[in-house]
């Protein structure tokens, strides 16, 4: 085994992120390679960034049980279904979400998963009466929401 090969395998058992800089394929552990087997012949030429993404998801993947696999799955499939318009605001918000304050993020993730926690009955009810607002009325609902946190600055 070369060096480097050695020391990729040593980052990656570890779980250490390596450096971004191009990976040799056959250096990746054997699980990691047949999840990205698709990969292996364009893998060279693939821009470095690419290559860590890749292998990153496919780390994730070897360690996902079989449900979550079958969940992974199938939101894919629900994502590739999508029109292209759909998918570049999805990827937009996810961005916009980003660049928020780690608190913002997490208060956000906070109300989604109170919002996730409601029966499924009470959330169809919930999306119908925002769906039927108009936009003007969404814009009204969401300052108040911002004024009852903060009134001086809009914001906690």
């Amino acid at each position: 085994m070369t060096m480097t090969r050695y020391l990729i395998a040593c980052c990656l058992l570890l779980g250490l992120s390596l450096p971004a800089r191009a990976l040799d394929f056959e250096a990746l552990p054997a699980d990691v390679q047949a999840v990205l087997q698709a990969f292996r012949e364009k893998w060279p030429q693939l821009p470095e960034e690419r290559q860590q993404k890749l292998l990153q998801g496919a780390q994730r993947w070897a360690k996902m049980d079989d449900e979550q696999r079958r969940q992974a799955r199938e939101s894919f499939l629900r994502w590739q279904k999508l029109p292209p318009a759909r998918q570049a605001a999805i990827r937009d918000r996810f961005e916009r979400f980003r660049q928020l304050p780690r608190e913002r993020q997490l208060k956000l993730k906070q109300v989604f998963r109170k919002f996730r926690s409601l029966p499924p009955e009470q959330r169809k009810k919930l999306k119908s009466r925002w769906k039927q607002l108009s936009p003007d009325q969404r814009q009204k609902i969401l300052q108040r929401i911002k004024k009852r946190r903060d009134p001086q600055h809009g914001r906690r």
